[in-house]
């Protein structure tokens, strides 16, 4: 089947993918629902912080943990190569190999997509620390830090998109 003249990706690759897109919004929905939760958690009485310190243990341990622990371990079974040819799976591999002779500029790809993902778990463990820190009754930080918490994560979704699907730095 064709669209558009390419060819869709219908075996078990494609859905993988879709479920490692489906994964990655949904931690991404759940680390932007708290940053904002966070932020009006620190402008609320003491009564209403309780209530929402519950909330927000829930959102982060029952939507968004699971869904940064299977969108890293989809990437993790694309990188790997399940759903692929055994050629084109072997030579996955090689992305993590500096010295690989293979599309240079598809690895500064891969590599930036990688760091993106690596700042998106540290924003996750700092969203973590601090529901931690507020349900202990810590010191209240400025809403301005959840603000640009959740401006941060919000580009990172949006570069992690980009290198996924437009891929800028492929030539072809």
């Amino acid at each position: 089947m064709r669209l558009q003249g390419r060819p869709l990706d219908c075996g078990p690759m494609g859905y993988l993918k879709a479920f490692h897109v489906a994964f990655l919004f949904i931690w991404l929905g759940g680390l932007m629902g708290l940053s904002r939760f966070l932020g009006y958690h620190v402008a609320e009485d003491a009564h209403t912080r309780e209530r929402l310190t519950r909330i927000e243990k829930r959102i982060y341990f029952f939507v968004t943990l699971p869904g940064a622990i299977m969108a890293i371990s989809t990437g993790f079974l694309l990188l790997m190569g399940v759903g692929r040819d055994m050629e084109t799976a072997q030579a996955l591999r090689y992305y993590m190999v500096p010295s690989a002779p293979e599309n240079v500029f598809w690895r500064a790809t891969f590599h930036a997509k990688l760091t993106s993902v690596a700042l998106l778990i540290g924003c996750d463990i700092f969203t973590l620390t601090q529901i931690l820190k507020l349900a202990r009754g810590g010191e209240m930080p400025s809403r301005l830090r959840f603000s640009i918490l959740h401006g941060v994560e919000a580009l990172l979704l949006i570069v992690i998109l980009i290198l996924m699907y437009g891929q800028p730095m492929v030539r072809s």
